[in-house]
């Protein structure tokens, strides 16, 4: 990705729209102007969706007309509808004693859009969600953003801890770099993080405190093809709650490991994954 310095005019050079079997039988090539600013000095484009009809970028500039600001904020180009959507809406948090002093300025950083276009994964110093962020920290979120539509819904995948119980975790910035998958299923980062807290309704205390690693998706997608076939020997054209605990153990042992804290306490493997089948049955 380049940055743009000087341009007065930002273009995006597109593929015409092509499906991805006609690029490889065709030249064409047009150049089409997304923006009719004076300069876009501060846009950084970050990626686009596989069908190139969205295009993420970072910018602190007004393209829509919520960013008076100038904020750092997360755009995506939608180019179905051919309009420019500000996915983050954010302002720098301000004294309440002396509206002139600002106590955090906020910033919305490295975007990167999934391949189907529904998803953009970015950091944020901002409160997105119901989590607080009060330390001001850099922070992985996932905006999702189905077609046809203009206004994102936000989940939070970090809570930064501090790694030694000495330190000060305020307004750093240790989580970044992250990227996307075609889906949005699986998301991944760069981090100098040794401990993440547990989300409210997000990854459970146990969880964060006995795993090193976890399934990941192939599991998921053997655990269901599993219970599907298990259901079917059984007579029965659905699956139940039964069909995947009882195959979760076979299915989910050897991809699992647990930390070193777990160990010593005695904590196996298959422990952990009794415990999550208990609070799905809770």
């Amino acid at each position: 990705m380049k940055r743009i310095i000087r341009p007065f005019i930002l273009s995006i050079f597109c593929l015409s729209s092509l499906s991805i079997s006609a690029l490889a039988q065709s030249d064409e090539l047009s150049t089409i102007q997304l923006t009719n600013v004076l300069s876009s000095t501060g846009t950084t484009i970050r990626g686009a969706s596989y069908d190139g009809k969205r295009i993420v970028f970072e910018s602190k500039i007004d393209y829509t007309g919520e960013n008076a600001d100038g904020n750092n904020e997360i755009f995506v180009f939608d180019g179905d509808s051919g309009k420019f959507i500000q996915i983050t809406k954010t302002a720098d948090i301000k004294d309440p004693a002396d509206a002139t002093k600002t106590l955090l300025n906020v910033s919305n950083t490295s975007p990167v859009i999934s391949g189907d276009g529904n998803h953009i994964v970015f950091t944020s110093n901002a409160k997105l969600t119901d989590a607080a962020n009060d330390d001001g920290n850099q922070e992985i979120y996932m905006a999702t953003l189905p077609r046809n539509t203009f206004a994102a819904t936000f989940l939070r995948i970090t809570n930064t801890d501090k790694n030694t119980d000495t330190e000060v975790v305020k307004e750093i910035f240790n989580n970044y770099s992250p990227t996307v998958n075609a889906d949005g299923t699986l998301i991944a980062f760069l981090s100098t993080r040794r401990v993440f807290k547990a989300l409210e309704n997000g990854t459970p205390e146990f969880i964060n405190n006995w795993v090193s690693w976890g399934a990941g998706t192939r599991a998921a997608q053997f655990l269901t093809l599993g219970a599907k076939a298990r259901a079917l020997l059984q007579g029965r054209a659905h699956v139940t709650s039964d069909d995947l605990s009882t195959l979760a153990g076979p299915v989910l042992r050897h991809r699992v490991l647990v930390n070193y804290r777990a160990e010593a306490e005695g904590v196996t493997v298959g422990n952990v994954i009794e415990r999550v089948l208990s609070g799905l049955k809770a």
